[in-house]
């Protein structure tokens, strides 16, 4: 796993996510020492992790939502 500082990260800020997207993991340390972890998170892991809401929502109760939302 690959560390850079917080000046070479503002930098080099391409670079490091196509590092993290190839080694999975890259560290960024800040000048006061937190360090932060920059990781790809995939599609699959991503649905995992959001909550499902399952409204089954037509396009015309969402229309009307947004149009009551818009009148308060």
């Amino acid at each position: 796993m690959s560390l850079y500082t917080y000046l070479d990260a503002r930098q080099q800020f391409d670079h490091l996510f196509d590092e993290a997207k190839e080694k999975r993991e890259v560290m960024i340390q800040r000048p006061n020492g937190d360090l932060f972890l920059l990781r790809l998170v995939t599609t699959s892991e991503l649905k995992q992790r959001l909550p499902q809401l399952g409204l089954n929502l037509s396009r015309q109760e969402i229309v009307e939502s947004i149009r009551e939302v818009r009148e308060r």
